[in-house]
């Protein structure tokens, strides 16, 4: 799973210098701790998704074209079987 910002961010180099660049992040399922759908309550149509990996790190995301679409599959891959260890077993075809 991927999401690539669609604004870039803004950081500044060492020599102060304002600098703007595009970043992805990607959590891969076997990471996947929780799925946390989410809303404005000021403007109960701007809808939030939080990720949480199973290191801590949380991640909101905003401005999905189907986000009920995108809610479903998230939810999906918290509810595949996993292995002892955690991870998703991956089908491998013959």
């Amino acid at each position: 799973m991927a999401r690539i910002a669609q604004y870039p961010f803004c950081h500044y180099s060492p020599t102060g210098q304002q600098q703007w660049m595009y970043y992805k992040v990607v959590v891969q399922p076997d990471r996947l701790r929780a799925v946390n759908p989410s809303s404005n309550r000021m403007s109960p149509s701007d809808k939030y998704i939080q990720i949480v990996t199973t290191d801590g790190h949380e991640f909101w995301f905003m401005g999905f074209i189907s986000y009920g679409k995108a809610l479903k599959q998230l939810c999906g891959v918290l509810q595949q079987p996993r292995d002892s260890s955690g991870e998703i077993p991956v089908a491998h075809s013959a």
